[in-house]
C-alpha cells in the first residue's frame, strides 16, 4: 500500500474479503478503508465516501482463446446457451440483471473463482475489470484465455473508460482527504526523493502530518469537533488502520 505509507501510516493489517462482505465490513468498522477498485454510484453513496480516482480502465470481455460460443459482443451475452460468469453484488451483476433478455449468469464470490470457471467451462465469458483479467493471464500464461478488444465488442456506456477508487466511512473525512491527496501525488508525480516536494502546492500541508494528528492521541483533544470525530475516537485507540485489500480478489 504506497500510499499508506507515503501518508505515514507503516503499520496496517490486511483483511481478505469477498466482494459482498466489503462495504458491510467498512460500515460496521471491521475494516477502515477498501483498498481496491469499487465503483461509484448513488446508492453506494448513502452509506461510504470516496477517494479521488487511483487508475482508470475499462471493463471487457474474457473468453477462452477458441471461443466456442463465438462471443463477440456484449449483445452476445443475451444469447441463448451463453453462460456468463459475473461477481455476486457487482456493478456488472446488477447492470445484467436488468436487461431483457435476462443473461443467464452464474454468480461467483471472488474474481479467482470467476476466472477458475472460464477456465473449467462452467461459464463461456466472464464480464470483469480489464487490469483483474490482465493479471490473471500474466500468472497463469497456460490458462488459455484471452480479452476481447474493447473497440469492437461495443460496451455499455456505463462500462467504458470509468476510474478505480478506494472507500472510506464517511466519518472518517481527514482521513479520506489525507488519502486522496496522497494518491493524487502518488498517481501524478510517483514518489518523490527525499527533501523533494513533488507538485505541492506551496504553503500546503503535507498529507503525513495530517495523519499526524490522528495517530497521536496528544493531540486529538485539539481537533474540532464534527466531521473528525469519528477519525479521532478510532485513532485514540492507536489502531493502525484495517484494510480489504483487493487484488484480485474484489470487484466493481
Amino acid at each position: 500500500m504506497a500510499v499508506l505509507h507515503y501518508i505515514g501510516i507503516t503499520k496496517h493489517t490486511d483483511v481478505m474479503l469477498q466482494w459482498p462482505q466489503m462495504i458491510p465490513a467498512l460500515v460496521s468498522k471491521r475494516i477502515d478503508v477498501i483498498a481496491g477498485d469499487i465503483h461509484e454510484n448513488p446508492d453506494r453513496l448513502k452509506t461510504i465516501a470516496f477517494t479521488t480516482p487511483a487508475w482508470w480502465y475499462g471493463t471487457t470481455l474474457m473468453v477462452k482463446s477458441d471461443n466456442p460460443k463465438g462471443i463477440k459482443t456484449w449483445a452476445d451475452l443475451q444469447k441463448s446457451g451463453v453462460k456468463v460468469g459475473a461477481l455476486s453484488g457487482s456493478f456488472v451483476a446488477e447492470f445484467l440483471g436488468k436487461q431483457t433478455p435476462k443473461p443467464d449468469m452464474v454468480l461467483v464470490p471472488d474474481s479467482n473463482s470467476e476466472f477458475q470457471s472460464l477456465v473449467s467451462g462452467k461459464v463461456d465469458v466472464v464480464v470483469d475489470d480489464a487490469p483483474k483479467e490482465g493479471a490473471y493471464m500474466i500468472s497463469n500464461p497456460s490458462s488459455g484465455l484471452k480479452i476481447l478488444s474493447a473497440a469492437t465488442s461495443n460496451p455499455p456506456a456505463d462500462f467504458q473508460d470509468t476510474d478505480a477508487k478506494f472507500a472510506f466511512r464517511p466519518s472518517d473525512c481527514t482521513l479520506n482527504q489525507a488519502y486522496s491527496r496522497g494518491l493524487a501525488e502518488l498517481r501524478d508525480h510517483g514518489e518523490p526523493a527525499p527533501g523533494e516536494h513533488a507538485g505541492r502546492c506551496r504553503g500546503a500541508v503535507h498529507p503525513r502530518y495530517a495523519v499526524r494528528h490522528l495517530l497521536h492521541a496528544a493531540v486529538l483533544p485539539q481537533l474540532p469537533q464534527g466531521g473528525r470525530g469519528g477519525v479521532a475516537a478510532r485513532r485514540a485507540r492507536a489502531d493502525p488502520p484495517v484494510l480489504h485489500r483487493d487484488r484480485a480478489v474484489g470487484a466493481r
